[in-house]
């Protein structure tokens, strides 16, 4: 009689163990198929990311609206800007790059000089220019394309500490654009661009780890 209520009881604790299990490893499986799940979110975000890399670099600072440093002058103040410019000051020459490519002040819009001013700005060491610059030969647009200039140019501005020359040249290797893929050096300027807290660098790097969960 005691051996069959001893007999009972391991038989008891053994269906309670085999159910323990059962549960056990149905939740595994939940667990493992949510894992899964959000691994496919993650790859499928990357993948659309990648899509829509060819978009991700910035614009040049040329328009009206992303003027800097640039004040509406009078006409008489916009004679002494350009008497600035032709001593050599960059910050002028780039102001007066910028008056020209916008056509500001009722100066007439014209689009060489604004390259011609941008140039001598982007020669005498101004970081906002070279990032122009820089854009345009990336683009073509103003200037016949030229990555390799693009590149140089956005690494002098990147050097001065110019936040969005940073962010494109890490968009640049990435992509492989015109330059062999570099991600050592997309990684390098990324950070530095988040160093100078710019939110776009941010998904550049949220990507890097999407490729290295996805790999």
């Amino acid at each position: 009689m005691a051996m069959n209520k001893h007999d009972n009881f391991f038989k008891e604790e053994l269906n309670r163990a085999y159910k323990r299990e059962k549960k056990l490893q149905k939740e595994v499986r939940r667990l493992t198929q949510e894992l899964q799940k959000e691994m496919n979110k993650k790859e499928e975000v990357y993948k659309q990311f990648i899509g829509e890399m060819k978009h991700l670099m910035l614009p040049s600072d040329n328009s009206a609206s992303e003027i800097i440093e640039v004040k509406i002058q009078k006409k008489s103040k916009f004679e002494k800007l350009k008497e600035k410019a032709i001593k050599g000051s960059s910050k002028a020459q780039f102001s007066l790059a910028v008056v020209y490519s916008n056509g500001l002040n009722d100066v007439k819009e014209d689009k060489n000089e604004a390259i011609s001013w941008y140039k001598k700005s982007a020669k005498n060491g101004n970081d906002k220019a070279q990032y122009n610059l820089g854009v345009f030969y990336e683009s073509g647009k103003f200037l016949k394309q030229n990555y390799e200039k693009a590149i140089a140019l956005f690494e002098k501005a990147a050097k001065q500490n110019n936040v969005k020359a940073q962010y494109n040249l890490a968009v640049m290797y990435l992509n492989g654009t015109g330059i062999d893929v570099d991600m050592r050096k997309s990684k390098y300027w990324t950070q530095k661009a988040m160093d100078n807290n710019f939110e776009k660098a941010q998904v550049l790097w949220d990507l890097f780890e999407l490729e290295q969960a996805a790999g």
